[in-house]
């Protein structure tokens, strides 16, 4: 079988065309191709690579120098760059912080803030808390929440005296009102945490004794009531005619030698029991 010239030519190019794999779309590139102006810088973008002319071209957008972690002055300085931009280069300009259309919020992020921003009533008072600032018209505006100016050291003399303000608010800020003290629903705790008690709360037989004695308090109640400790009474420098004691209490080997010390009381028990401190016979004087 004879082949013509032409023939032998187009079988030669099937076999070639299908022994060599094709070039991936730019999978390579040239070095001229990436400083080459001409090539546009999505396509070096998309190959992870830009040149020094891109990045100071006026006409390369911002957001493309961004994506490469460049930008130039030329865009921190420009009052068109979006002020967010700018926040995401770690950048900002003093126009933005200075501009009254910048969010405070943006310059929160910044860690910068007008005084237009702190003494703007519209302003959020939570904004101003993370700037550590706040005005005096969140600290006399009865809509702030006590928490905040708690949080910022401060209080209104409204929220003071106000009724509906928790006593646990006004005990972290070290202030009450005489309505709490004398509110028989304000716990003897918060009260005892201010230093203060009602007499409702001494004469109260649901207030503890403890409670009592760290008010330097109590009732004749305690005093009498058998279940009332003896180092509770002791604390008063009171005692019951029950604590005074019977001769039985003295002489019990349950009645422990300290409580008996604490009467000035011991018994022959105590003083031959070689398990008595030294210390407790001496303060008998035995």
């Amino acid at each position: 079988m004879k082949f013509t010239l032409s023939q032998l030519s187009v079988a030669l190019l099937v076999v070639g065309a299908t022994a060599l794999p094709a070039k991936p779309a730019m999978e390579y590139r040239s070095e001229v191709d990436v400083a080459n102006p001409d090539t546009k810088p999505s396509t070096r973008a998309a190959w992870g690579k830009r040149s020094e002319v891109d990045v100071a071209n006026p006409d390369t957008k911002p957001s493309t120098r961004a994506a490469w972690g460049k930008r130039s002055e030329v865009d921190v300085a420009n009052p068109d760059t979006k002020p967010s931009t700018r926040a995401a280069w770690g950048k900002r300009e003093e126009v933005d912080v200075a501009n009254p259309d910048t969010k405070p919020s943006t310059r929160a992020a910044w860690g910068k803030r007008e005084e237009v921003d702190v003494a703007n009533p519209d302003t959020k008072p939570s904004t101003r808390a993370a700037w550590g600032k706040r005005s005096e018209v969140d600290v006399a505006n009865p809509d702030t929440k006590p928490s905040t100016r708690a949080a910022w050291g401060k209080r209104s003399e409204v929220d003071v005296a106000n009724p509906d303000t928790k006593p646990s608010t006004r005990a972290a800020w070290g202030k009450r009102s005489e309505v709490d003290v004398a509110n028989p629903d304000t716990k003897p705790s918060t009260r005892a945490a201010w230093g203060k008690r009602s007499e409702v709360d001494v004469a109260n037989p649901d207030t503890k004794p403890s409670t009592r004695a760290a008010w330097g308090k109590r009732s004749e109640v305690d005093v009498a009531n058998p279940d009332t400790k003896p180092s509770t009474r002791a604390a008063w420098g009171k005692r019951s005619e029950v604590d005074e004691r019977s001769e039985v209490d003295v002489a019990n080997p349950d009645t422990k030698p300290s409580t008996r010390a604490a009467w000035g009381k011991r018994s022959e028990v105590d003083v031959a029991n070689p398990d008595t401190k030294p210390s407790t016979r001496a303060a008998w004087g035995k």
